[in-house]
């Protein structure tokens, strides 16, 4: 006989549903479900690929909900697209952005695909699809700068007692007295250079907490090219943030 979660992966089977698997430095692991029937897991490098399967198959049931409404409501024509245009910044390249409205929808969502920031809320709202834009910005931040600083933290003697993404209007980055690494989360939005910069600038305050000759030497050591860096975010830093 059979338990729940077998049986819900051999209805997985059948239906040969199909799922996306992202790993990256993130801690826990996320199932969404994107129009028009994509299933993404986000999972860290250490997961197994056993256990993704194992998850998967024990969230069959909600997957297959969720993916049931985005068909029903295509069907129902509800799915539109609102608008087109206008571009925004990922690592530095720009991308346009698409706008999906979906009636009903209880959490709005975004995603880069083929090229294109996809965005999908239950209305029109301009603050709607601000939070959700805002949301996946956030979200790859935290995913991009935990590996870069995982990169560039073995150079150092000094350990970040934690690294977080947040809202910061004036700040790119910062270092806590007691060695937090604190960073703004449209640093994503920059070049990968420039936000290597940042990183490897928050990291430099863990011995230095100041910016003395021996902080600006120590960020040169590790990138040379750090005043051409620094330049460009504050000349374009202004244009980092979404409109």
């Amino acid at each position: 006989m059979q338990d729940g979660s077998e049986a819900l992966r051999d209805s997985l089977k059948e239906k040969e549903l199909r799922y996306e698997v992202i790993r990256s430095r993130r801690r826990t692991l996320a199932i969404a479900v994107e129009p028009p029937a994509r299933v993404v897991v986000r999972a860290p490098y250490f997961v197994s690929q056993a256990y993704i399967a194992e998850i998967v198959g024990r969230k069959a049931r909600w997957i297959e909900d969720k993916l049931r409404f985005w068909q029903e409501a295509r069907q129902r024509g509800e799915v539109s697209e609102a608008s087109r245009g206008g571009c925004l910044p990922y690592l530095g390249e720009y991308y346009p952005v698409r706008h999906i409205v979906v009636p009903g929808l209880r959490h709005a969502g975004a995603r880069l695909q083929d090229g294109v920031l996809c965005v999908w809320t239950e209305g029109v709202g301009r603050e709607g699809i601000k939070a959700a834009l805002q949301s996946w910005y956030r979200d790859r931040a935290s995913e991009h700068i935990a590996g870069r600083v995982s990169y560039y933290v073995a150079l150092f003697s000094i350990k970040p007692v934690s690294v977080k993404v947040k809202e910061q209007k004036k700040r790119w980055g910062s270092c806590t007295a007691d060695n937090k690494l604190l960073f703004n989360w449209r640093c994503i939005m920059a070049p990968e250079a420039v936000l290597d910069y940042v990183v490897v600038h928050e990291l430099c305050h863990l011995p230095h907490k100041n910016h003395s000759p021996e902080f600006w030497q120590a960020v040169a050591d590790i990138l040379p090219d750090y005043a051409l860096r620094r330049s460009w975010l504050r000349e374009n830093g202004i244009n980092l943030d979404l409109p």
